[in-house]
């Protein structure tokens, strides 16, 4: 039978009449979500999106606005690939789910040009060529589809989530927990005696996570979780949204994390409250707070998911190497994970740089046995650099000539690296031709967060700095941002203090708007009356340069205080 075909105006109208069924849900997110921002209300939403981590945040807030207690979701052909089926006269929960278009419009990429062998091809003058393509520009848009609840269907049974971290939790568990946040944020856990009332704290200065020692087993794990929170959403190093946030609204995402994390595994969150949360949301508008629950599920998704993963190693820790190849529950990645172990308990031990490698290698390989025969390779690779004689502590390594002298052309600093563990600069390409060796090029530099990425700051007195701490304002020791409050009293003398800008005016013009304005008038009208008068005795004692130079600037400090 022939596909009837629609005019132009039945497709237009299909198209409207699709359109305002999504406006109409997102409508109703937008419409719904500030009721969610109440702190019992609050908190009874966490615990129901800690069962949804797989979905967005938007998608959770339907889920919920329709089915509140649902426990399980999936489409009606997931159902059937378990062996369920969706029961008769069921009604579908509406998600928003993405699909990708064509446009008319061509973007222009420049790549590296090749030769129909794929080998890179250069200019005369040994620097990479490049090619212009153009390719088709693709546009984003939602369409409606339906999920189902497991309450809405019968069949096969569903194996249930076993890896709860409930009570007394054995030194194993523990450690596949600790080993799951190393893998999320790369810090290893400390544990230490923290006087005061703090339980654990991130130390972006320093990369490391504290916890108070001695704690219970729950209160030890979600204090892991909240510290692990603050690394992936609050590191200044990162380029993230959420690393600008005040300190009060850091902890409500930290806390809701470690909230989401512990009702997700079991452990009691009964004690957990978010009584300022109807305060900190309040003046934000619908997209904001949707963006704050979807920044607080991504990251509960990452720490879930990586302890899920590490606790279902630990089940299969005690099969032999062929019998965890051939498990059916263990994916790609994971495999690779214990294929890198068994290379550690051999004295083989790979950087960070290479098991990244190794697990990217792994994620993207379909063949497992291609999986085994890459980290085999690297561990050849891995024992011929040990048996050279160069630590690589400071350099990534680089293995053959050819890649080395890529890195030359595209203009890096190559070093070529000795047995003794000295190195040095390669200075011309002939070089790098001649030497028979290993090669390598600077890490990136070690975490040093200074005063330079935090140019918006302004000095101010141990008493000030105390005062804005402890209205949850930024305070910075030395350009680096303080942990706590005790870090601020206990800074010598010869130590400065700032804050930021920013925060600090803001918080001033909140306390007496009044007086901010009037002291602002002051100066400007001060600077004025200063500029004429630069102005009309350009000529007297002052030098010239000197004067044009103050003139300038006072130009720019009015403009910019305007």
């Amino acid at each position: 039978m022939a596909k009837r075909k629609y005019t132009p105006e039945e497709t237009a109208e299909y198209n409207k009449r699709k359109k305002a069924e999504i406006d109409e849900m997102i409508k109703r997110i937008d419409e719904g979500v500030k009721a969610y921002f109440e702190s019992d209300k609050y908190k009874e939403y966490l615990k129901f999106a800690s069962k949804f981590t797989d979905y967005s945040a938007r998608n959770t807030l339907l889920i919920n606005m329709q089915r509140p207690d649902a426990t399980l979701v999936a489409a009606y052909g997931k159902w059937q690939q378990l062996g369920r089926y969706v029961e008769q006269g069921e009604t579908g929960i509406e998600i928003l789910a993405p699909v990708t278009y064509k446009t008319n419009l061509i973007e222009e990429i420049d790549r590296p040009a090749v030769d129909e062998f794929g080998n890179k091809l250069y200019n005369e003058d040994g620097t990479e060529k490049i090619e212009t393509v153009e390719k088709p520009m693709t546009g984003l848009a939602f369409k409606k589809v339906y999920v189902f609840d497991v309450s809405q269907t019968s069949g096969k049974e569903i194996p249930e989530f076993t890896s709860e971290l409930q009570g007394d939790i054995d030194s194993a568990r523990k450690e596949a927990v600790f080993a799951a946040l190393k893998s999320v944020t790369g810090i290893d856990i400390e544990f230490k005696n923290i006087n005061g009332g703090a339980k654990g704290y991130y130390s972006y200065k320093d990369n490391k996570i504290v916890i108070k020692s001695e704690m219970s087993d729950a209160q030890t794990l979600k204090t892991a979780f909240h510290e692990a929170a603050h690394c992936l959403l609050h590191d200044p190093n990162k380029k993230i949204v959420t690393n600008k946030s005040p300190r009060n609204e850091k902890e409500v995402q930290a806390e809701s994390v470690a909230f989401m994390v512990s009702e997700k595994f079991g452990i009691d969150t009964s004690e957990y409250s978010f009584p300022y949360i109807a305060s900190w949301s309040d003046g934000k508008q619908a997209e904001q707070l949707k963006r704050a629950l979807q920044e607080i599920q991504e990251t509960a998704k990452r720490i879930t998911k990586a302890v899920e993963s590490e606790l279902l190693k630990l089940q299969k820790r005690s099969l032999t190497m062929e019998e965890k190849l051939a498990d059916t529950e263990l994916n790609s990645v994971q495999k690779a994970e214990f294929l890198i172990e068994d290379c550690s308990d051999r004295g083989v031990i790979f950087s960070q740089e290479d098991t990244a490698k190794i697990l990217e290698y792994a994620e993207k390989s379909e063949d497992i046995n291609e999986v085994v025969q890459f980290v085999a390779d690297m561990e050849i690779m891995q024992k011929q650099r040990d048996s050279y004689g160069y630590d690589f502590t400071y350099m990534t390594p680089i293995d053959t000539k050819e890649k080395a002298i890529e890195a030359y052309d595209r203009g890096e600093a190559v070093y070529l690296l000795y047995p003794d563990n000295t190195e040095g600069r390669a200075e011309s390409r002939s070089e790098i031709e001649n030497f028979e060796g290993y090669f390598g090029i600077e890490k990136d530099p070690s975490r040093d967060v200074a005063a330079e990425q935090n140019s918006e700051l302004i000095p101010v007195s141990k008493e000030v700095a105390l005062e804005m701490w402890d209205k949850d304002l930024d305070v910075y020791i030395d350009g680096v941002r303080a942990e706590n409050r005790e870090e601020i009293e206990n800074a010598a003398d010869d130590k400065k203090l700032y804050l930021s800008e920013f925060q600090y005016s803001a918080q001033l013009e909140f306390e007496n708007p009044t007086k901010v304005e009037n002291t602002k008038k002051r100066i400007i009208s001060s600077a004025t009356r200063l500029i004429v008068s630069l102005e009309t005795n350009l000529n007297c004692s002052i030098t010239i340069i000197l004067k044009t130079a103050m003139l300038k600037m006072l130009q720019e400090f009015l403009t910019r205080a305007v």
